[in-house]
């Protein structure tokens, strides 16, 4: 069986003291590889988080 995609989701659950609640979702398929970040309330993830994951 040839898988066509993968998709993961992790989540990072924030607090006070550290950087908010974020979702990232990869996805890989034919299109090549995707991340989706998502951000949650109290603020925005941090641009270097962004740019390691985009590349």
């Amino acid at each position: 069986m040839l898988l066509k995609s993968v998709q993961v989701r992790f989540l990072r659950v924030g607090g006070p003291q550290w950087s908010p609640t974020s979702s990232t979702t990869y996805i890989a398929d034919e299109n090549g590889f995707q991340p989706t970040i998502e951000q949650g309330p109290g603020g925005a993830v941090p641009a270097g988080v962004i740019a390691s994951l985009v590349g």
